[in-house]
């Protein structure tokens, strides 16, 4: 598991090391709080995950809905 466990919650594009990435919701990425990454993803982009959430464990709920 991941020590910083977030999940990109729409499509964006990231600009780091002055190169554009194209991440696709659903992604999991692990990025420590008040990060200079996080502040390249966007903090209301990024939704963190439980212990539960990250193992699939299938009696919790979805983490987010497209639409």
């Amino acid at each position: 598991m991941a020590a910083n466990p977030r999940m990109v919650s729409k499509n964006i594009q990231v600009t780091w090391d002055s190169v554009v990435f194209n991440v696709t919701a659903g992604t999991i990425v692990d990025i420590p709080a008040g990060s200079a990454l996080e502040t390249a993803y966007g903090t209301s982009n990024l939704v963190s995950l439980t212990g539960s959430q990250q193992s699939g464990d299938s009696d919790t709920e979805p983490i987010f809905a497209e639409g």
